[in-house]
C-alpha cells in the first residue's frame, strides 16, 4: 500500500509534537512494508524534493515560515489566502497524480491549503485527518485558560464556518484525546466521518536512553521541557519552585529545556544555583533529561491536546505534574499524574511539594503505567491506522 503523510512541517523544520508523530509513523509504515512519501512545506530557498532515508519528501514553498514576522493585518490576509490557495492545491494535485497514493493521512494543514480535503474527495483518495490542536476552530491553533470565550467570538465563528465547509467529512478523523474530538464535534465538525481516539505513538524506552551529561545523582530534579513562551508558562515553574518551603527545596534542582522568546529572561534566573537553564537540545538530549529527572512539570496555560513530552516521561518512568486543562487531564487521570489549577503559582508549588513528599507512591503509579504507554509504539500506531483504513473502506 502506498501512503502519503502530510503536515505543514517536517524535520529538519520542527516546532511541535506533530512533526515527531509524522516521522515515527513514516518509519513504522516502512517497517510494515508500505511505500511512504511525505508532503510538507519549505521556506522559499529550500529544496522542492529530497530524500529522507527511504522516504521521498515533497516540499511546497509556503509563507508559513514568515508568519510570526508579519504585521497583524497581513497575517489575517495570509490566513484567508491560505485557506483557499488554488495554486498550492494544483501543486498537490500534480504530486498525487504522479504518486497515486492509496491513503493520505493529513495532520496540520495551515500553510498547505485548506482545499486539500476537497481535492482528496475529488480524486477519490481515502483520507484520514489527524487532529493536533484547535487550528480549525481558531487560526492561532491555541485556546488559553481564562480566555475560552475567544473561540465563540463572531470572527472565530465566521472562520469555523469556512473550515467546516472546506474540511467537510474526511473518511476518518482521529485524535489523541477524547477532549479535542468532543470539542470539534460540539462545534459541528466532521458530521459524517468515522471518529476515533488514538493515542500518539511513543518510540523511546528506558533501555535505549543514555544518561545525561550532568548527573543529577543526589538531587531531586524537577524538569521543564518546552517552548520558552508565555503560553507554556516556564516562569510559573521557576516562581513555584522558588517558593517551595525550605525543607522541601533542600536537595532539589530545577532544569529548564527549550528555547523561545523568554529564553534570555530565564537564563538570567540562574543567579539561583539550583536553577539551570539548559536551552534547546536535540531529541536524544531531551530523552536523556527525562531519564535523569525525578519529575516533569507541564504548567501550560493553553489547552493542550495530548503532549508528547508526557508520554515520553511516562516511558522513562518519570512522574509528572501538569495543568488541569484539555487532553492533559485525560493523561493524568489515566496514567497517574498530579494536576494543579493553571496559572496558580501556589497550587503548583503545593503540587511540587506533594510530589517530593510522596515520591515513592507517585513513582510506583508511573511505573505501573509505563507498560501501557510502551504498548503505544509506532508499529501499534501504524497498524491501528491501517486497520481503520481497511474496515472503513468496506
Amino acid at each position: 500500500m502506498k501512503i502519503c503523510l502530510m503536515n505543514n512541517l517536517y524535520p529538519p523544520y520542527q516546532k511541535g509534537g506533530a512533526e515527531t508523530v509524522v516521522r515515527m509513523a513514516a518509519e513504522a509504515f516502512l517497517k510494515e512494508g508500505d511505500e511512504v512519501f511525505i508532503v510538507s512545506t519549505r521556506p522559499s530557498t529550500g529544496a522542492a524534493k529530497e530524500l529522507d532515508a527511504r522516504v521521498p519528501v515533497y516540499r511546497v514553498s509556503s509563507r508559513y515560515y514568515d508568519l510570526d514576522t508579519m504585521p497583524v493585518f497581513f497575517r489575517l490576509f495570509w490566513h484567508l489566502i491560505d485557506m483557499f490557495d488554488l495554486v498550492m492545491a494544483y501543486k498537490l494535485y500534480k504530486i498525487f497524480i504522479q504518486e497515486k497514493p492509496d491513503l493520505v493521512i493529513t495532520h496540520n494543514l495551515k500553510g498547505v491549503s485548506y482545499l486539500v480535503p476537497a481535492l482528496l474527495h475529488f480524486m477519490k483518495i481515502f483520507h484520514i485527518h489527524t487532529l493536533h490542536d484547535i487550528q480549525l476552530i481558531h487560526p492561532s491553533g491555541l485556546m488559553f485558560y481564562g480566555k475560552e470565550e475567544l473561540i465563540r467570538s463572531w470572527s472565530a465563528r465566521f472562520y469555523q464556518a469556512f473550515c467546516r465547509l472546506l474540511f467537510s467529512s474526511p473518511d476518518v478523523v482521529i485524535s489523541p484525546s477524547a477532549w479535542l474530538l468532543y470539542l470539534y464535534e460540539s462545534l459541528g465538525f466532521f458530521p459524517n466521518s468515522i471518529k476515533k481516539t488514538l493515542r500518539n505513538p511513543v518510540a523511546r524506552t528506558r533501555g535505549n536512553i543514555q544518561a545525561a551529561n550532568e548527573n543529577s545523582e543526589g538531587f531531586f530534579t524537577f524538569l521543564f521541557v518546552g517552548q520558552m513562551e508565555e503560553h507554556k508558562a516556564p516562569r510559573d515553574v521557576v516562581r513555584a519552585y522558588s517558593s517551595l518551603p525550605a525543607d522541601i527545596a533542600a536537595g532539589t534542582k530545577l532544569r529548564l529545556v527549550g528555547d523561545g522568546k523568554l529564553a534570555v529572561e530565564l537564563k538570567e534566573m540562574e543567579f539561583d544555583a539550583r536553577i539551570k537553564f539548559v536551552g534547546k537540545l536535540p531529541l536524544e538530549g531531551v530523552y536523556s533529561e527525562l531519564q535523569n529527572a525525578d519529575c516533569l512539570v507541564v504548567p501550560s496555560l493553553c489547552y493542550e491536546n495530548s503532549p508528547t513530552v508526557i508520554y515520553e516521561a511516562i516511558a522513562s518512568g518519570t512522574p509528572f505534574i501538569a495543568s488541569d486543562l484539555g487532553g492533559i487531564t485525560e493523561l493524568a487521570n489515566e496514567y497517574g499524574g498530579i494536576l494543579f489549577k493553571p496559572g496558580d503559582i501556589e497550587d503548583l508549588s503545593r503540587a511540587m511539594s506533594r510530589m517530593k513528599q510522596g515520591y515513592s507512591d507517585h513513582e510506583k503509579k508511573i511505573l505501573e503505567s509505563k507498560a501501557k504507554v510502551l504498548r503505544l509504539n509506532p508499529s501499534f500506531y501504524a497498524n491501528e491506522i491501517k486497520r481503520l483504513f481497511q474496515t472503513s473502506k468496506k
